[in-house]
């Protein structure tokens, strides 16, 4: 009987592919723990025909998964994800970013990460946030951000949402993996550095990201050492060029996640000095792979790392380049101090896959109930 035909969730994941990327992550950790639980519902995922190798060895590649050839915020999915809706006889369906439909013919679910493009964004960009993005978070049945302060955030910007707040479901981690030493040192090699003797920083050259700053600072360092004829540690950031300030950052372009892995657990330190995030992974990636992390000071690193303290986790004012002028010089001259297995630990269990997992599952099932006719 049709009644009895098990619930169907739609899922966006055409972002999911071959290079890192941060809301792509979310969304394979959180089907990876989905996929360990007896759900009562069928999940489909939505994914961009031309990334399916990549999305071979994926944890949504464990789900039903749809070609949808709508490219990931193109005008075009405003019609394109409507008729695969209708098409997949979706009874929920799951936007876990910013990508807005005007119109849907089943309810749905938003995770918004922040609202940076509407602090640093471009006309067309805050336009989008506050004509398209705003009213679809009001009419769906659930909202979601992925930390508190994101949360606060996002629920003073949209005023009351029904009856429910903003649901917190926040980013997952997984212990990272030993990569062999043929396979790391072929990748500092092709960057040039050495293992324990270069900084790190993931990045992007956004205005929030701060990289201008921190390319100052270091380049302060920098000039520093050599008048004092010592040889600076490279900086390594995951940008596609150097930036103006400071031609001698040594830019990787994407990386897969085993690269960043690699980076991670060879630095001496990373660099995490942004303004603003919605949550901020790199700072626990790095400490995941015992590497020391100099953070800003802002509320949502404090959030996140809590309980951690230096040399472990050293934040430092977003703003001041003198503080990290200072920090940076400190961390070359010190030996690098290893993050302890207890903090690893620590942070596997606040974040794990598992929880992630069973809070987007209750409110799936609290999302598909609400739909039930009275």
């Amino acid at each position: 009987m049709a009644g009895n035909r098990r619930k169907r969730i739609v899922v966006d994941a055409r972002f999911v592919g071959s290079t890192g990327h941060g809301i792509a992550r979310y969304v394979e950790l959180l089907a990876q723990g989905l996929r360990s639980l007896a759900l009562t519902y069928d999940l489909v995922f939505l994914i961009d025909p031309r990334q399916k190798a990549a999305i071979a060895s994926s944890p949504i590649s464990q789900f039903e998964t749809f070609p949808c050839r709508a490219r990931f915020l193109s005008p075009k999915e405003w019609n394109e994800i409507p008729r695969l809706l209708i098409q997949l006889r979706a009874d929920l369906y799951h936007s876990p970013s910013f990508a807005s439909l005007p119109r849907s013919p089943c309810s749905t679910i938003v995770t918004v990460h922040d609202l940076n493009h509407l602090h640093y964004g471009n006309l067309l960009q805050k336009v989008y946030y506050r004509g398209l993005l705003k009213p679809f978070l009001r009419r769906s049945q659930a909202v979601v951000s992925v930390s508190q302060t994101s949360a606060a955030e996002l629920q003073d910007w949209l005023g009351p949402v029904g009856s429910k707040p903003i649901e917190v479901v926040p980013n997952a981690f997984e212990r990272p993996p030993m990569e062999d030493e043929k396979s790391q040192q072929a990748l500092l090699n092709r960057l040039g550095v050495k293992a324990g003797a270069f900084f790190f920083c993931v990045t992007n050259p956004k205005p929030h990201k701060n990289l201008e700053l921190l390319s100052f600072a270091y380049l302060d360092v920098v000039q520093q050492l050599e008048r004092n004829g010592e040889v600076p540690f490279p900086l390594v950031a995951t940008v596609s060029k150097p930036d103006a300030p400071n031609r001698r950052v040594i830019a990787t372009g994407g990386l897969s996640d085993r690269e960043l892995s690699i980076l991670y657990r060879s630095a001496r330190a990373t660099f995490s000095p942004s303004t603003y995030e919605g949550f901020g992974r790199p700072p626990v990636e790095s400490l995941l792979a015992q590497t020391p992390s100099l953070v800003s000071d802002i509320a949502v690193h404090r959030e996140i790392l809590s309980g951690i303290a230096h040399p472990e986790v050293l934040f430092l004012p977003a703003r001041s380049r003198d503080a990290w002028r200072e920090a940076i010089l400190d961390s070359q001259r010190k030996p690098k101090s290893l993050v302890s297995v207890e903090t690893v630990n620590r942070l596997l269990g606040r974040f794990s896959i598992e929880k992630s997992a069973l809070e987007m599952d209750r409110i799936y099932r609290e999302a598909l109930a609400a739909t039930e006719p009275r």
